[in-house]
């Protein structure tokens, strides 16, 4: 099964006063024997959160061992053009960059999951095939 991380559950997973951190320390040691894949846009928004909340150099230490333990995956244009037809189907809604490319990733890998506590948008999308993505936990 590939997984596709959303920030929220790193955030979770590093900030232990976060109100998900228990829930994000037993989800991710358990997909690390998972194909796991984190989008670049998602890596993006990690270490802008991070560097606001704890700093720029906690937040360099956080991505580095982040991308030590994580495959980062890159957009293609394709992605690209799919993203964009998502911001346009559901521009009331005003997802958020990074989730857009979570799902544009997740119809590109076909039965990928989305590991996330951000929930809104993620239940909100449907895929190519009218599907909602399987999100954990």
């Amino acid at each position: 099964m590939t997984i596709l991380l959303d920030s929220s559950v790193l955030i979770a997973y590093l900030n232990r006063r976060d109100r998900y951190h228990a829930e994000a320390s037993r989800l991710l040691p358990g997909l690390l024997d998972e194909k796991v894949l984190l989008a670049e846009p998602v890596l993006q928004e990690l270490f802008y959160v991070l560097g606001s909340r704890v700093g720029y150099s906690q937040a360099v230490d956080a991505v580095a061992t982040i991308t030590d333990l994580f495959q980062i995956q890159s957009l293609e244009l394709e992605d690209f053009h799919k993203m964009i037809g998502i911001m346009r189907k559901y521009a009331d809604a005003s997802f958020d960059y990074a989730d857009v490319a979570l799902m544009a990733l997740a119809d590109r890998f076909f039965s990928a999951h989305i590991a996330t506590f951000d929930r809104r948008d993620f239940q909100i999308f449907r895929n190519r095939w009218g599907d909602p993505i399987p999100l954990l936990p």
